[in-house]
């Protein structure tokens, strides 16, 4: 009964023995399995390190090398890539770079740009923006990891960087340029004076651009014209577009009142949407247009009131006749208002009686071609059908483009040739009259000379030749 026994215990012992080693089978095989895992996850996630595009190093609690990527070795130690090997700590990878010569013409020391380096490695975490002597900029971000290890990532900023510089060069250029323009400009961020350049200073009267920066835009627009400037300013900025020259007015320092042609447009201005304005100061423009306004009234007011007509007649240099000035004088004696006149001389010259035309197109023309004065008397039927004879005289000049243009008057003549027609009839008949004397006549004007005879008188006279 007890070797019974012996031999059921050692039976499920050995039951026992066989179940522990094919659990420790299971076990190890888990443990391969595992560890395959493991690998592989370690394999993807150097893979996945080395294909960043960013630099990548994690060193552990002892500052030693752990896992870095091919950018971190060639672009972060870029005179020592081969130094760079798991174990090595940060000091280690310090002194290959400093006998690599990869700080030597630095701008500083290179024991105070070590100790720069080992300060951004130590004081976590940290962000810096680095330019290597390669000339790459790097954006480096250092971490503690809860072990107490480092891991550092570096971005490249070399392309951020380029854009940056170009970015404040074209911003420079910019101030430059609107610091040496003639005119004021004056640009506004949120209703306030950001930047003013020379001429504006000299606009508003003030002595330095202090006394204009961050004043209120509106303060210097008189109160009756805020409404316009404030619509052109929202539509500039709502529309993100320039507007065209208005003239306004703005309030100098002094108070006193200056007009001006304004050109709104819409910048940005370090980043945030601003209004700019070109401002031009035109009080001496308006006080010349005044005056040349009073001189044409004057000048009017003459020509107006002469008898006849002003004219100021062009020849382009294509044939092409016209009026480029003619007195209000003009309708009365032609019938033609000036600004018919304008742009064609043919209503004039349509007038012109057909047998005269001919003579009066060779009379320019010789006119223009020997730059000789003009004058000659033109038979003209007006558009109310009635005969004139106009008195036409003008001189010549060349202008740059070529074109002749001849400055002069013209008045009507109709009377004055009438007269003569009837003097000259009246001395006709005069001739007839004595002609048909019986007796002969003779007249000596008061210089005793023979101005006047008849035929009998040749009857008479013993020497009729010397008559």
């Amino acid at each position: 009964m007890g070797g019974q026994e012996n031999d059921s215990e050692k039976e499920k012992l050995k039951a026992r023995i066989a179940d522990l080693e094919a659990e420790q089978v299971h076990a190890q095989n888990k443990i391969k399995h595992l560890e395959a895992q493991h690998n592989q996850s370690a394999q993807r996630l150097r893979e996945a390190i080395e294909v960043m595009s960013e630099g990548f190093a994690l060193f552990d609690a002892e500052d030693r090398l752990q896992i870095f990527n091919r950018q971190y070795a060639e672009d972060i130690w870029s005179s020592c890539p081969d130094a760079v090997e798991v174990g090595k700590t940060f000091d280690d990878l310090i002194e290959a770079a400093m006998l690599s010569g990869q700080f030597d013409g630095a701008d500083e020391p290179n024991e105070e740009l070590i100790k720069k380096v080992r300060s951004r490695h130590t004081d976590l975490p940290s962000v810096s923006e680095i330019l290597y002597p390669s000339g790459q900029w790097k954006k480096q971000i250092k971490n503690r990891t809860r072990e107490g290890g480092v891991v550092g990532v570096y971005s490249d900023l070399t392309e951020i960087k380029v854009r940056e510089e170009r970015l404040l060069y074209s911003e420079n250029l910019h101030r430059e340029l609107l610091e040496t323009l003639p005119d004021a400009v004056i640009i506004h961020i949120d209703e306030k004076i950001v930047f003013v350049n020379a001429a504006a200073i000299r606009l508003f009267g003030a002595e330095t651009a202090d006394q204009l920066i961050g004043k209120d835009s509106l303060s210097f627009v008189p109160e009756e014209d805020r409404v316009l400037q404030l619509k052109r300013r929202t539509l500039v900025l709502k529309e993100h577009d320039q507007l065209d020259p208005a003239e306004q007015r703005r309030i100098r320092l002094d108070g006193s009142i200056v007009d001006v042609e304004t050109v709104a447009t819409f910048i940005e201005w370090e980043g945030v949407p601003a209004f700019l304005g070109v401002v031009r100061d035109i009080s001496a423009r308006k006080e010349a247009d005044a005056a040349y306004a009073e001189t044409e009234r004057r000048f009017g007011a003459v020509t107006d009131n002469m008898p006849g007509a002003v004219f100021q007649r062009v020849m382009e240099p294509s044939g092409k006749l016209r009026f480029s000035y003619a007195s209000a004088g003009i309708e009365e004696i032609t019938g033609l208002s000036p600004e018919e006149l304008r742009d064609d001389l043919s209503p004039f010259t349509d007038l012109i009686r057909p047998e005269f035309r001919d003579e009066y197109f060779r009379n320019l023309q010789e006119s223009a071609e020997n730059m000789t004065p003009l004058s000659m008397e033109i038979p003209l039927i007006k558009k109310d059908g009635s005969a004139v004879w106009l008195q036409s005289m003008g001189r010549p000049h060349q202008r740059g483009d070529g074109a002749i243009v001849w400055d002069g008057i013209v008045m009507d003549v109709t009377e004055q040739r009438q007269i003569e027609e009837s003097a000259r009839q009246a001395h006709l008949w005069l001739l007839q009259a004595i002609d048909t004397m019986p007796n002969g006549f003779m007249l000596w004007d008061k210089e005793d000379r023979l101005v006047l005879w008849n035929h009998r008188v040749m009857t008479y006279h013993s020497n009729p030749a010397v008559i």
